[in-house]
């Protein structure tokens, strides 16, 4: 039985080898609107397993991220004060100290910086460009984006790492098993640039 879970891509090196969509209840997310956000949505499909913890960790990191970026808003006055009973209180879901969320948001938001300069120069349009021309991409550009992927798959775990050392054993554990419970369904994760292995 599939689990749902949030948007992910199968791929175009799936579709061109033909690779049927996997049937099951999906819960789509929007994707963040972001840059490279905006470019990943075309290609997002969603594949019916559970995720790696990389990709579940970035979800997360940019979980965190967005909670934090719309408490700042609000506190500017760019939302009704009404929208904030809709905002997920992490620390607190995840049993957090003040001192161990802070850390978390910091880690979090310096992910997200690092992922996206990761992430520059992907080419992604050129991909799609030799896809629809030849039906497959070259084995360089596949070399290039694989290149990408693991360099924002090393960032992701680089995080992961400075987190577990942040808080320890047991504060780590909690933030894990938060991670790895049912509320990653509704996370945004980030759409692999080729088929998953």
């Amino acid at each position: 039985m599939c689990e749902p879970m949030a948007e992910i891509s199968t791929g175009w090196a799936a579709l061109v080898a033909g690779a049927k969509p996997i049937q099951c209840t999906l819960r789509l997310m929007s994707m963040r609107s972001t840059p490279i956000g905006m470019l990943l949505l075309p290609i997002a499909g969603a594949l019916c397993q559970t995720p790696p913890d990389h990709l579940l960790f970035a979800a997360f990191f940019g979980h965190v991220s967005g909670v934090e970026l719309m408490k700042k808003m609000l506190a500017k006055g760019d939302f009704p004060a009404t929208f904030k009973d809709t905002l997920p209180n992490l620390q607190e879901a995840i049993g957090l100290t003040d001192e161990e969320y802070q850390t978390l948001s910091e880690i979090a938001a310096d992910y997200d910086a690092k992922a996206t300069l990761a992430m520059k120069g992907a080419p992604i349009f050129e991909a799609r460009l030799q896809v629809i021309d030849s039906g497959k991409m070259s084995p360089a550009m596949i070399a290039k984006l694989e290149q990408i992927e693991q360099r924002r798959k090393g960032v992701t775990m680089d995080h992961i790492q400075q987190l577990r050392e942040a808080f320890g054993d047991i504060a780590f554990q909690k933030v894990d098993a938060y991670v790895h419970g049912p509320e990653h369904v509704k996370w945004q994760l980030p759409a692999p640039l080729l088929n998953p292995k």
